[in-house]
């Protein structure tokens, strides 16, 4: 009998994999999914949770086999004969159970049990320690540096993810007016104005249909805001920001971002039109240095 789970899963920025814990990261009273893997011969799977002294025994759905086969197909990702041995691959051999569970509020530890015959086997036990939202004014170890050029503009609803002693993230919101568009994070092959959509920045190489899939290889946490006043961001940040452009919230340019070690995150804000937004970005940014005339004579 083979019981699999390992929290983190493989690391893919768009996929789950069958024996993760999502999100890796638990926060208190959000939904927590928790997949496991096992051998054909396994006939039922539970997942006994341990919080404040009580154990809940809850059981496992078996995931049809279809599913499966689509999970790994995203996990793929793109079209075409090589993303399909890859889905094939990943979805072959192996049964996936799941729940979905409300996260409790303190630091517990799982692990999973399945019978096959008469033969009962459990994994390790896996520990967490719940994660929280907290206003910026309650959480005084983090902080959102912000550097503005012109005339400001407001940034809102600051909030952390906190728990076990770190940040793990921030958020806040920019305004957006009817009139503006947003242009940037990178390239992208989706749209040009990206209002209406939730772009991330993380690197994802995928070898076709990466405009469908609203994914890129070359992101950037930059872009210009235009069709008003004229003004830019850059969360400066090498870590994963996910934006929400005017699509959830009208008038409201939502971010999130994975918070450094020490509770960090800077945000540069410029005023002007996108040649003055440009330059004051590469100001901070750098600019690229001419090459030597040598090279043009190869």
């Amino acid at each position: 009998m083979i019981l699999s789970h390992h929290p983190e899963g493989a690391g893919h920025p768009y996929a789950a994999s069958a024996d993760q814990r999502v999100p890796v990261q638990p926060v208190a009273g959000e939904p927590l999914w928790l997949g496991v893997e096992t051998s054909p011969d396994v006939e039922a799977v539970w997942c006994e949770l341990e919080a404040d002294g009580e154990v809940q025994r809850i059981p496992l759905r078996r995931k049809a086999d279809e599913q499966l086969a689509a999970d790994a197909a995203v996990a793929a990702g793109g079209e075409g004969h090589l993303a399909e041995a890859q889905a094939a691959a990943s979805a072959a051999g192996g049964v996936a159970w799941e729940a979905t569970l409300d996260t409790p509020g303190t630091r517990c530890r799982y692990r999973f049990a399945g019978q096959a015959g008469h033969h009962v086997a459990a994994t390790e036990w896996f520990e967490f320690q719940p994660a929280e939202w907290i206003d910026a004014a309650d959480c005084p170890q983090g902080e959102l540096a912000i550097t503005q050029q012109g005339n400001p503009i407001p940034v809102t609803d600051v909030a952390w993810l906190a728990g076990a002693g770190r940040i793990h993230r921030v958020r806040f919101a920019l305004p957006l007016a009817d009139a503006e568009h947003v242009v940037g994070f990178g390239e992208r092959y989706d749209a040009v104005d990206q209002r209406g959509l939730a772009p991330d920045s993380v690197v994802f190489e995928q070898y076709k249909s990466q405009g469908r899939h609203h994914r890129t290889y070359l992101p950037m946490p930059f872009a210009h805001v235009v069709g008003g006043e004229g003004w830019g961001f850059h969360v400066r940040t090498s870590r994963r920001v996910w934006f929400d452009i005017a699509a959830a919230h009208p008038g409201k340019l939502a971010v999130e971002a994975e918070a450094g070690p020490d509770g960090r995150l800077n945000l540069d804000i410029f005023a002007g039109d996108p040649v003055a937004v440009l330059a004051a970005f590469l100001d901070r940014a750098g600019r690229a240095e001419p090459l030597p005339e040598w090279v043009h004579r190869l």
